[in-house]
């Protein structure tokens, strides 16, 4: 299992080290020349369809965050070497590391506890420790900020500048992003999540946009 998942970082890393090219060399990400045919117009159409999956709460997939994150972040990188390493530390190492931390703290479960625990709410709460409670929310709160903050924030952020740049600025995009995500989250339990629309927008933005070579809307510009 664990070589598995070492393996998997180390395709992702290929793939990344693939899409971060022209960001290095001209500056743009991936798909703004791979869409190049389509137009001006025609580049924001399958980002605007990913651009739904942000705002509704949608997640992609490891692989999916990884690729897009490169698409664009790349581009300030000065040399592929640098790009080579940052994709390194950040993907198979860091992938390697963090599964490590998991298996240990859940094979550690079932010679405490007798029982495999991956949630790591369910460790804490076996724990039921009062000076770790805190602690362990502070780091549950900063995980969450920091997944929403690329997953969710930063790609409708960019997208919205880019869909309007006369009208939208970065600013602004974030604005209107934090806008959705407050009315999102307030209604998430009692409407959205009872309704099967989370499902339907996650799929149709995951699914479309791959077709058109995009795989995340921060990279139309």
């Amino acid at each position: 299992m664990f070589a598995a998942i070492l393996l998997s970082g180390f395709i992702v890393m290929w793939l990344c080290n693939l899409m971060g090219q022209p960001a290095v060399r001209y500056g743009i990400p991936f798909p703004v020349p791979a869409r190049g045919s389509m137009g001006v117009r025609g580049t924001n159409f399958p980002a605007v369809a990913l651009l739904l999956s942000p705002l509704a709460g949608g997640n992609g997939t490891p692989v999916c965050l990884g690729i897009s994150g490169i698409e664009w972040i790349t581009r300030f990188v000065k040399t592929p070497g640098e790009m080579r390493k940052g994709n390194f530390i950040g993907l198979p190492l860091n992938v390697a590391f963090f599964s490590a931390v998991a298996l240990i703290a859940t094979a550690g479960t079932v010679a405490i506890w007798g029982e495999a625990l991956t949630n790591p709410t369910d460790i804490i709460a076996k724990v039921d420790s009062l000076p770790l409670t805190p602690v362990a929310a502070i780091m549950f709160f900063a995980a969450t900020l920091g997944i929403n903050l690329v997953a969710n924030f930063i790609p409708p952020a960019h997208d919205l500048a880019n869909l309007m740049p006369s009208r939208i600025n970065l600013r602004m995009g974030g604005l209107i992003t934090s806008a959705f995500a407050l009315v999102i989250g307030g209604f998430w339990v009692s409407t959205i999540s009872q309704i099967g629309l989370f499902g339907f927008v996650n799929t149709l933005a995951r699914l479309w946009p791959w077709s058109m070579g995009s795989s995340s809307p921060t990279t139309t510009w």
